[in-house]
Formats: C-alpha cells, sequence, structure tokens
C-alpha cells in the first residue's frame, strides 16, 4: 500500500520518520472517519498507541526468542550428562523451546 501525503492537516507540515510507515498509514485509515480538529487529534493519539502496541508485541517477540534459546541451552546440556534423570531433562527443554518456537511460527504468520 502506497502511503498517503501525511500533510492532509495532521501533522500541519512537519514530518516524522513513522509518518509514512505502517503506523502512519494506520492511524490515518483510523483518523479518516474524523472531521475538522478531531481528526488531527485521533491521528495523534493513534499513532501513538499503535507505536506503543508494536512495541509491546517486539519486547514479546524478544522474550519468546531469547526463551527458546535458554531451552535449547538447557537441552544440551542436560542431554551431555548421559543418564535418565538428564536424558528426561532434556525433553522436557526440548518440548519448551518448541513450544516458543510454536509461539514464534504463528506470531511470524499473521
Amino acid at each position: 500500500m502506497t502511503p498517503t501525503n501525511p500533510t492532509d492537516a495532521l501533522t500541519d507540515g512537519q514530518y516524522e520518520v513513522d509518518d509514512y510507515g505502517s503506523i502512519g498509514e494506520a492511524a490515518r485509515r483510523i483518523c479518516s472517519f474524523c472531521e475538522g480538529d478531531m481528526r488531527r487529534l485521533v491521528y495523534i493519539i493513534a499513532k501513538e498507541e499503535l507505536a506503543a502496541t508494536e512495541a509491546r508485541a517486539q519486547a514479546l517477540v524478544d522474550a519468546l526468542t531469547a526463551s527458546a534459546l535458554r531451552f535449547r541451552e538447557y537441552e544440551a546440556s542436560h542431554a551431555a550428562k548421559g543418564n535418565l534423570d538428564g536424558d528426561a531433562k532434556a525433553r522436557r527443554n526440548c518440548e519448551m523451546a518448541e513450544q516458543c518456537e510454536q509461539a514464534l511460527a504463528t506470531w511470524r504468520r499473521t
């Protein structure tokens, strides 16, 4: 989708990087239902909320990625013990890593 011109009385001629990105485009779609001064206010609020939501989502992705990596490290560590207890713990850590990886794969498909 090609971004629309954000000068539609939304930015007062002052542009920010996200005015042209997906956040700015989504905020413009949201505020397009408003008129007058309310349109600019809704644009600003929508942009802030969308940016905050994107930041929270990225933090979750980062946490899942780090968790999957840690579970894989624990899996290898327990598997190296070469006993039944280590093998059981390695399998459990493998399952946990797979759950994290599945959640990440689901996130990336959406």
